[in-house]
């Protein structure tokens, strides 16, 4: 990926001096309570949720999955409407590798009583972009970015699904990776299942045959899995690994490496408190609201019933 120019650097990595006045600040408190429960992204917040112990909601709480899709909606937003970014990019929701997971999990037992047909239907939607807020159909953007809970270690990582490279490359804050593998492991068998029912390869313009990356692979082969390196890692015993996960898809977005200089966790924490506040004070100001944004879906009766047996917040 190739560096940006100064002027957007600046704006994805904002300067630490910047960090401590946002910091410096009283929070904003509105007694409006209509203003208190503004919808971000179908998400109810308040200002308490957005305070300055979010540090905690996105370190350890059961709100967590909340926290981080708006987060992730928020970039979405921005690089869906902003006509000077050339580096195009989507990201799915957290519950996305729910699904995914039972996917799996139904092939490996083989039992004839369970059916993944729903499922299946699910992730395609996810592909074909009817199933999320501010969403762009997979076969137009470059990489997919999707946030994976380690379950096992209350952990949080993110990979990048990359369609010329074929491969998931991840960013992993404390080094738990032969369980994060265990679970990338079921994305990667997956995903290319997905791919090759819902002819993605023939929306993308992927010629399998001749494709440097694809011609030696059968199309029902796993994805390469590849670890990034020298990554801003969190410190010992701390729960921050739900913030360097947001914070590396936002370096990412602009098609940024992410440095090898530390984060500061508190400034980071601050300046996603105040973009987030503010972008809800301005939505509120303008009278929008996330619901007419949803993606058009199909005009058929889904099949999908109910997904909540893969929801696990």
């Amino acid at each position: 990926m190739s560096k940006p120019d100064s002027s957007v650097e600046k704006e994805a990595l904002i300067s630490k001096n910047v960090f401590d006045a946002f910091r410096d600040e009283q929070p904003y408190e509105d007694k409006d309570s209509e203003l208190q429960h503004m919808d971000y992204a179908g998400a109810k917040t308040s200002p308490q949720r957005f305070s300055s112990n979010i540090d905690q909601n996105l370190g350890e709480n059961q709100d967590v999955t909340k926290q981080i899709d708006v987060c992730f909606y928020y970039l979405r937003k921005k690089s869906k409407y902003d006509p000077n970014r050339s580096y195009k990019f989507n990201i799915v929701d957290c519950n996305f590798m729910n699904i995914i997971r039972f996917v799996h999990d139904v092939y490996s037992v083989d039992d004839p009583n369970r059916t993944v047909e729903g499922q299946e239907v699910h992730l395609n939607e996810y592909i074909n972009g009817f199933h999320m807020h501010i969403v762009v159909l997979w076969h137009t953007v470059e990489d997919i970015y999707i946030p994976v809970n380690i379950k096992k270690k209350h952990h949080w990582v993110l990979a990048v699904l990359s369609f010329s490279e074929r491969c998931i490359f991840l960013y992993e804050s404390s080094g738990h990776y032969p369980n994060v593998l265990v679970e990338i492991e079921k994305l990667a068998k997956i995903i290319p299942l997905c791919f090759h029912a819902c002819d993605f390869y023939d929306k993308k313009g992927i010629d399998l045959q001749n494709h440097p990356r694809y011609k030696d692979k059968d199309s029902s082969d796993m994805f390469d899995v590849l670890f990034e390196e020298n990554l801003p890692s969190q410190p010992s015993e701390s729960l921050d690994c739900g913030l360097y996960m947001v914070t590396y898809a936002e370096c990412l977005s602009y098609s940024h490496k992410v440095l090898s200089t530390e984060f500061d966790p508190n400034a980071l924490y601050t300046r996603y408190v105040v973009l987030l506040w503010d972008y809800g004070i301005r939505k509120q100001e303008a009278n929008a609201h996330s619901s007419v944004e949803t993606a058009l879906r199909r005009a058929r009766q889904s099949r999908i019933t109910s997904v909540t047996e893969v929801f696990d917040v």
